[in-house]
């Protein structure tokens, strides 16, 4: 359908550090506009939202570190909490395009301003 080369995410809709990460629920979505769901594949709609990311070019390793930083070092620092929303991955490109060592994507977690 020529959607390949659109924007594909990824999301986790649970925290590792909670949830046993095998247990964790993980989705990939791409980016489409006006498509009825068909079979297995479902729509979900997220509205606009702020995110704080992180770039990442590297091991998966490079990731968690990402997402470790952002949690434990940004955040409490920031004038932001985590929004009720799952954080994606946002790929540079198809997901997997560079092999299963190195990867290219952008760490995103919602975030809402604190009041």
């Amino acid at each position: 359908r020529g959607l390949a080369d659109g924007q594909w995410l990824g999301y986790m809709w649970d925290d590792p550090e909670i949830v046993e990460f095998k247990d964790c629920r993980y989705d990939v979505g791409l980016e489409v506009e006006n498509v009825e769901p068909e079979g297995e594949i479902g729509v979900i709609e997220f509205p606009p939202m702020t995110v704080a990311q992180i770039e990442i070019r590297g091991p998966i390793q490079d990731e968690m570190r990402a997402m470790d930083w952002l949690f434990k070092c940004w955040l409490p620092n920031s004038r932001y909490v985590p929004a009720d929303h799952p954080f994606f991955e946002a790929w540079i490109g198809r997901p997997f395009q560079h092999g299963v060592e190195h990867f290219e994507l952008y760490v995103q977690i919602p975030v809402k301003r604190v009041k």
